[in-house]
């Protein structure tokens, strides 16, 4: 009588599971983390977004989600813009039934695929943009890449070690919040606040600092209320932070 061993593949919440006689493995699904680097607009304000893309039996294969996204001259953003992210191509965002005076259009090329570990620049001769909300805007973009923050596997809470770490506590603040971020190497650091229309309303940090974690207070008590937007950038990494300001 002869045995034969019998291998069956099963997907259940984003985990692959393999099952081999009575032997269980897991594999835990990947996710990267993509933050859009200094991406403006050819009429002057800057476009900030932050997207994961999570995968498990091929990189290619794996699904995209915007978990922050703020585009200048309109209100709309990842709570209802729709998107296509295609890793070796592009990023489309759109909004669901566009008119002229209220729509979204824009397209992001990407210069070459992006990996789990490195980014990619735009292709600005074919990236562009059509914006209403606010008036109408249409143009190219004048820079811009696509950068990978912090892989981690599921599960894992903490940012993978050498990356960018940044935070700001308390959110929402009324008058001062303290910014902690880490930096992985010695080196010069770059820390900006935008606001929601990607106009830079203060420089924080611009010096040469020692690896390791630091700490910085942000006292604005004359902005506006709102969201803002934190960009650090240590060597060739960035990370970002939403922060909000209330009265």
């Amino acid at each position: 009588m002869s045995s034969k061993l019998v291998r069956r593949s099963l997907s259940f919440a984003g985990a692959a599971f393999a099952v081999v006689g009575s032997t269980f493995s897991l594999s835990a699904a990947d996710t990267v983390t993509y933050v859009l680097d200094n991406v403006v607009l050819e009429s002057g304000p800057t476009m900030f977004g932050e997207f994961t893309w999570t995968y498990d039996t091929g990189f290619l294969t794996g699904t995209g989600e915007f978990t922050s996204l703020v585009i200048p001259y309109t209100v709309h953003n990842e709570t209802d813009l729709i998107w296509t992210i295609d890793v070796e191509t592009s990023i489309e965002i759109v909004l669901d039934g566009s008119v002229h005076d209220d729509g979204v259009d824009i397209t992001l090329r990407l210069g070459n695929a992006l990996t789990p570990t490195t980014g990619a620049d735009l292709d600005l001769t074919t990236s562009a943009y059509e914006i209403g909300g606010n008036g109408f805007h249409t143009g190219a973009f004048v820079s811009g890449s696509i950068v990978p923050a912090a892989p981690t596997g599921a599960g894992d809470v903490a940012s993978k070690a050498g990356s960018s770490v940044m935070a700001a506590a308390p959110s929402p603040f009324r008058a001062r919040t303290t910014v902690s971020y880490v930096n992985p190497r010695p080196g010069l650091v770059r820390l900006s606040a935008f606001d929601a229309q990607g106009r830079r309303v203060d420089t924080l940090v611009t010096r040469w600092e020692s690896a390791g974690p630091h700490d910085v207070v942000w006292e604005r008590s004359d902005l506006a209320a709102g969201v803002y937007f934190l960009r650090l950038e240590t060597g060739d990494e960035v990370a970002a932070a939403k922060v909000v300001r209330t009265r």
